[in-house]
């Protein structure tokens, strides 16, 4: 497979939730965004270590791409399904969140360094 970077961007997005008080635990995080394109034959957008940002971020970057109905998206792992730091829950509502935005969705759960 060939692939070349087109541009990088940060985006800002809601910081995590504490597990307690459900309040935020720290200020606006950023989020690298890194654009390639390549010799695949759909769009794909690949994540990984998403944390306890992965409800908020599956939005966030839904609206970052035009027709995320044609995009795959894959999570490679190391997420809490809960949304909540330090959580490791049932990924299932995340990803059918992500169904509501793109074509495919691929999570894998736990963590994959």
């Amino acid at each position: 497979m060939f692939f070349s970077v087109d541009y990088e961007e940060e985006i800002e997005v809601d910081p995590p939730r504490s597990k307690k008080k459900s309040r935020p635990v720290r200020k606006l995080r950023k989020v690298k965004f890194i654009h390639a394109s390549g010799d695949i034959s759909c769009p794909i957008i690949l994540t990984s270590d998403l944390h306890e940002n992965a409800n908020v971020l599956i939005e966030t970057i839904a609206n970052q791409v035009e027709y995320p109905e044609e995009w795959v998206f894959i999570s490679g792992g190391d997420m809490a399904g809960e949304g909540v730091m330090g959580s490791d829950g049932d990924i299932t509502p995340v990803m059918e969140k992500a169904l509501k935005y793109f074509g495919k969705v691929f999570f894998v759960k736990g963590n994959c360094n």
